[in-house]
């Protein structure tokens, strides 16, 4: 596994007749829950104009991320979140970060 940060890339839909409203309040518990886990570094959570949301998280290295992954379904598989997600549109991917910029204006390297 790379040692390197990494972002994981989960792009989905919700299932229909789910308000973004509840859906949003519903992904308070997985932050809490995401904020707890090894190498947890940040989460982004965003809706594109197509109706697709992005959901990115930033992880210290891909070994963490995946052991957050096999987690997070074991014990929050079942929770108002996820049961919120149409499973068929669901894509992850993982990705190195090769460069960050700090809020000071710092470039950070992965």
């Amino acid at each position: 596994m790379s040692q390197h940060s990494v972002v994981e890339h989960v792009e989905f839909e919700l299932l229909p007749g789910v308000s973004e409203s509840d859906f949003l309040a519903a992904s308070e518990e997985i932050s809490r829950w995401t904020a707890c886990q090894p190498g947890f570094e940040y989460r982004c959570l965003t809706l594109g104009e197509d109706g697709r949301w992005l959901d990115l998280v930033f992880w210290s290295n891909e070994d963490h991320a995946r052991r957050a992954g096999r987690r997070i379904m074991e014990e929050k598989g079942r929770s108002p979140f996820m049961r919120m997600i149409d499973d068929a549109s669901v894509r992850i991917a993982h990705r190195p970060v090769m460069g960050r910029k700090a809020p000071a204006g710092l470039l950070l390297t992965a």
